[in-house]
């Protein structure tokens, strides 16, 4: 639930992040086609997608996996909770569920801002995040 939540608002957000010259990427540990079909109905079907069943890319960028204590946080519950007012449900899991999150802004091929989850509720400030450093 918490990725179908951070995919719809990144969708609602995507003229604005588009509008600052950063482009949408994820990476997912399903197959493409899992992936195209998940990301396809919040009109992200052409964004670029990283398959990393392995999970190669998530070590990459430091990111580990989650404890129990952190799924179960007052924070997480609370968050269960608001995803599941927006109207996201739990679906089909592909890969491991306690993977953490992260984002990223990559530009010139360097990350120049990240931010690592400390638990699956994990909310940074998504168009804050993607403004690139020194653009007006």
């Amino acid at each position: 639930m918490f990725c179908r939540e951070t995919v719809s608002d990144l969708a609602k957000l995507r003229p604005k992040i588009d509008a600052v010259g950063t482009q949408l990427a994820f990476v997912h540990q399903g197959s493409e086609a899992e992936a195209a079909a998940f990301f396809r109905p919040f009109g992200l079907g052409d964004v670029l997608l990283f398959s990393d069943p392995e999970r190669e890319l998530y070590a990459a960028f430091g990111l580990g996996t989650y404890r129990f204590r952190d799924v179960l946080s007052w924070e997480s519950v609370t968050g269960g909770v608001r995803a599941a007012w927006k109207g996201h449900r739990q679906g089909v899991v592909q890969g491991d569920p306690l993977q953490s999150s992260g984002a990223f802004l990559i530009v010139a091929g360097r990350v120049v801002r990240s931010a690592r989850s400390r638990g699956p509720s994990f909310r940074p400030g998504f168009l804050a995040f993607a403004v690139p450093p020194g653009h007006p």
